[in-house]
């Protein structure tokens, strides 16, 4: 084991703010593979992989469950979400730290800690493919036609995996590098656009009735609660989380869902927005840097991966640690095992339209019903039995 580092950083107003408390120890490949990041450095994790889901994933089956009435879906989500997201919290104050596998183990059985568990890493692993399918089948589709199918799949994977058990403080520091380039990419689309956007394609509401409307409010309510990874890495993290600070990352995934659908409809009309399998990278390629520059789909490449790359490697270290190895060797093994099954999967030869029966007949309607379950149960088990004190706790003490 080596000793601990800090690194801190300095905000207006607020003081000094822990971003990275660093534990590590060694792997059989001597790698650093276990680490306890701050508060707002977990925050940047899910944000960037959260991101990319209500930004880029979401919007296409959004628009086409509620046509050009999705911009409204999105603000009718919004205060369940964020209800929702002063749940979330309450679960994160109540583990205050404590490992949730250890809590579920001692406080209740073993039985039960797994049934809360199980759940969680199959829709995890599930999320992990069809996310690895979207992004490989895309880029060859779309910009790297030429390159095998399953190359672009397993070196993606294999980056992720590599990440994940590098440890979280890997993931984190590349978050906070990349996180950067995808709001300015996000600002840098909105700006350029402003020309060409006729807000008055986005009335009249209500063409098609309510049934539209909330069956997209459904749909929009998944790429929002993508936050609930912060239940599962709450015990890896020094500090404690504030109530605003979910409520705040709803927020912002909200504008990051709301750019594509209101910029596709404005830019495009809702007719054609639609029939958009890719809206962020056909808004990128009709959009120009002044008069010479075109072309610069470029960015919606960046935006895509960055975000994949970082929800895959979160995945895979919750998934491992849900499972409850603990030694670098069984975590390096399970992690294999994991990118292996995924990387297969994506590469099989499915259909675009059996992917989309998928997503909507299955993994978006039980996931949407799984996170507040999960959550509510959580809530009533930890008033129930909270945990004994934490590591966190006696830290403080």
């Amino acid at each position: 084991m080596i000793p601990k580092a800090a690194h801190t950083t300095c905000m207006p107003g607020a003081g000094t703010i822990p971003v990275l408390e660093i534990r590590q120890e060694r792997s059989f490949f001597g790698m650093r593979t276990s680490s306890t990041i701050g508060v707002w450095a977990c925050i940047i994790s899910v944000t960037l992989a959260s991101g990319g889901v209500a930004n880029v994933l979401v919007p296409p089956y959004l628009l086409s469950k509620a046509d050009g009435d999705a911009w409204l879906s999105v603000l009718i989500a919004l205060p369940f979400v964020l209800i929702w997201s002063i749940g979330l919290w309450y679960v994160i104050r109540k583990l205050n730290g404590a490992s949730l596998q250890k809590w579920l183990s001692t406080q209740f059985n073993r039985p039960v800690s797994w049934l809360i568990r199980l759940p969680v890493i199959l829709m995890l692993l599930v999320q992990a493919t069809t996310a690895s399918w979207e992004t490989g089948h895309i880029a060859v589709r779309s910009y790297m036609n030429q390159t095998p199918l399953w190359v672009i799949i397993f070196a993606t994977t294999l980056l992720c995996v590599w990440t994940a058990y590098s440890g979280l403080r890997s993931i984190a520091y590349s978050s906070i590098v990349l996180i950067p380039i995808g709001s300015i990419l996000d600002v840098l689309l909105v700006g350029l656009n402003r020309n060409h956007m006729d807000y008055r394609m986005l009335l009249p509401v209500l063409e098609h009735g309510y049934q539209p409307v909330i069956n997209g409010a459904f749909l929009a309510a998944a790429g929002l609660t993508e936050i609930w990874l912060l239940i599962w890495l709450q015990q890896e993290v020094k500090g404690s989380f504030k109530w605003w600070q979910p409520f705040l990352l709803v927020l912002y995934l909200t504008w990051l869902e709301l750019i594509p659908v209101v910029l596709s409809i404005a830019v495009f009309g809702p007719d054609q927005a639609t029939k958009l399998r890719g809206p962020i990278l056909e808004i990128w390629r009709n959009t120009s840097l002044g008069y010479s520059i075109e072309h610069i789909d470029l960015f919606a490449i960046v935006q895509r991966t960055a975000s994949n790359f970082a929800r895959l490697s979160l995945q895979f270290y919750i998934m491992t640690s849900l499972a409850g190895f603990r030694s670098p060797k069984s975590r390096g093994i399970f992690m294999a095992l994991l990118a292996l099954a995924v990387a297969s999967i994506s590469s099989l030869p499915i259909s675009d339209s059996t992917l989309i029966a998928f997503l909507f007949q299955f993994q978006y309607p039980v996931f949407i019903v799984m996170v507040p379950l999960v959550t509510a149960i959580l809530a009533f088990m930890l008033r129930w039995r909270p945990p004994a004190q934490s590591s966190k706790e006696a830290a403080e003490t």
